[in-house]
């Protein structure tokens, strides 16, 4: 799915529908969107990016796994292919290393090892296609939290408070679901 199919939907919830008729939306259409307009869609993306790296850093963590070098027991965090969040563990083998988080590196007694940590993901283009948290979390979440955001910078706080809502009950929602577990149905003989 890609970031304008989202925001088709939180541009609908929050009533703003003229936006959908532009070229930027509507491959049919031939009209341009106003310097308004596209100041209306880029506050949009800037929305869906603030929601997805919310979600991101509070509910569903995105995972990266490394092979680090330690130079003199340090090794300096710019180094890190992503942006670093929370380091969940550094590790050789099937051995835990104790390490220690300074504001520029990590240090650990070790020459080498792999780490596992979070990271924010970086901002996302109108054509982009993203990935729902591994299908964790729904395009129309998403939306909610979008309107949210939009809501709330226009100054319409009676929707904001509305969206804010239903975008926290579906993330606890999705947060808290368990895999259901199907048994065969019994036979008596």
């Amino acid at each position: 799915m890609t970031v304008k199919e989202i925001l088709k939907s939180a541009i609908l919830f929050t009533n703003n529908a003229p936006l959908l008729g532009l070229s930027t939306f509507c491959e049919t259409s031939q009209i341009a969107p106003t310097p308004a307009q596209q100041a209306d869609i880029d506050l949009y993306l800037k929305c869906f990016n603030f929601v997805y790296k919310e979600i991101a850093s509070a509910y569903f963590p995105l995972l990266e796994k490394e092979e680090i070098k330690f130079e003199d027991n340090k090794f300096y965090i710019e180094e890190l292919n992503k942006k670093l969040l929370n380091i969940k563990k550094i590790f050789i083998g099937r051995k835990k290393l104790k390490f220690f988080m300074f504001p520029d590196h990590i240090f650990c007694e070790a020459d080498a090892a792999s780490i596992v940590y979070s990271y924010l993901p970086n901002d996302f283009a109108l054509d982009d296609e993203v990935n729902l948290f591994g299908g964790r979390v729904l395009a129309q979440v998403m939306a909610y939290g979008v309107a949210r955001e939009y809501s709330f910078i226009v100054g319409n706080f009676a929707d904001a408070d509305v969206w804010e809502c239903r975008f926290k009950q579906a993330l606890e929602v999705s947060f808290s679901a368990k895999p259901i577990c199907l048994l065969p149905k019994r036979r008596f003989f």
